[in-house]
């Protein structure tokens, strides 16, 4: 779907962990196709967070304080508010950078199970993109949700390495249908910010 200033692309009833891994690659070979060639892909997991605070029982009040907290990553206010998930959450804030060393951090923790799961998803989705983009730069923030509240998996944002502003984003949602709800993945391309960063022309 196409529509101006965005380009939008969406498969719904998509599962699997290379389904998220193929709207990634296919977002980042269109920006190539373009000229757009030296990307930085930051995966992030909205899910991860709530499983966390849900599993140590945290209250709907230290919630709001905590989300906030960890959005502007704040390790001393994520101690103050994040009861028994304190320890988890400030380590995750600390973990962030680089994919395959946050990863690493995150392998190394004691989750609870739906937090567990999370944790195996990205890291399936990982593995597929190191598989067939090898030289991909890819970044991992396990605590990041901003733009990202309705999405119920793997998610990610594109960024060009030479000047700032996002290209993209997306990762997986349920889409709406009639009745239930469907699974589904997909990403947006901000055409503005693309055409700031395209090459000249020759």
């Amino acid at each position: 779907v196409f529509a101006w200033p965005t380009a939008r692309v969406t498969i719904v009833g998509a599962e699997s962990a290379a389904a998220d891994a193929e709207m990634i690659l296919l977002a980042v070979d269109a920006l190539g196709a373009v000229g757009v060639s030296d990307l930085t892909v930051d995966l992030t997991i909205p899910p991860l967070v709530p499983a966390l605070l849900d599993a140590a029982a945290i209250d709907e009040g230290p919630r709001v304080a905590l989300r906030e907290a960890l959005d502007h990553k704040d390790s001393a206010a994520v101690a103050a508010n994040g009861g028994a998930a304190a320890d988890i959450l400030r380590t995750l804030v600390e973990a962030a950078g680089p994919a395959d060393h946050c990863f690493a951090v995150l392998g190394g923790l004691d989750l609870p199970g739906a937090a567990a799961l999370e944790r195996d998803r990205v890291g399936e989705v990982l593995e597929c993109l190191r598989d067939a983009a090898p030289t991909l730069t890819i970044t991992l923030d396990p605590v990041e949700n901003r733009g990202f509240e309705y999405h119920s998996g793997v998610s990610f944002t594109l960024f060009p390495a030479a000047s700032r502003g996002e290209l993209g984003a997306g990762g997986r949602y349920q889409a709406a249908g009639v009745g239930e709800s469907e699974p589904a993945t997909g990403f947006s391309l901000y055409l503005d910010t693309v055409l700031r960063v395209l090459p000249e022309p020759e």
